[in-house]
């Protein structure tokens, strides 16, 4: 009897431990699989950016990233100035297999150097391009040229945590 019991409390122990890591998991799983646009929505929660920006459209994409091959990307989003006064330029790229990430990442250093070395005219604009930063995580690979690039940072680096 004592033997049964030991064995029914172990199998409770063990479906009640496997259930919290399957949760755990899940949650794991769903950070990992966020789509470009949903980390883009997630960066700039309580942040308020400028309306005069726009999505860039998927065949313009290669045009401003060189060196981008988009069949590294599970997908993306671009966000650039509608206007010559502004300057901030948020970007979220998922690449399909990490072994890419260097690539992307690469392609993406070298627009922000594009920005800061000549798509910024006013001293403003410039202050905000040299702050800007490329982040990449797991499979994800952001640019970030916006007043509040801290924050969007932080944001960035909290979903993974």
């Amino acid at each position: 009897m004592k033997r049964l019991f030991s064995l029914l409390l172990s199998a409770i122990l063990m479906s009640t431990i496997l259930g919290c890591n399957t949760e755990e998991s899940i949650e794991l799983e769903r950070k990992i699989k966020l789509s470009s646009a949903e980390i883009y929505e997630n960066i700039l929660k309580d942040i308020v950016v400028t309306d005069e920006i726009g999505e860039l459209p998927p065949d313009g994409l290669e045009d401003l990233y060189i060196g981008l091959d988009e069949t590294m990307l599970t997908d993306s989003i671009v966000m650039l100035p509608l206007m010559s006064g502004q300057i901030t330029e948020i970007a979220v790229f998922q690449v399909e297999d990490i072994k890419n990430i260097e690539a992307v990442t690469t392609a993406v250093e070298a627009r922000l150097s594009t920005i800061q070395n000549g798509g910024a005219f006013y001293p403003e604009q410039i202050d905000v391009a040299n702050e800007g930063q490329v982040l990449g995580r797991e499979h994800y690979v952001i640019l970030i040229v916006d007043p509040e690039v801290e924050e969007i940072v932080n944001n960035f680096n909290k979903l993974f945590e």
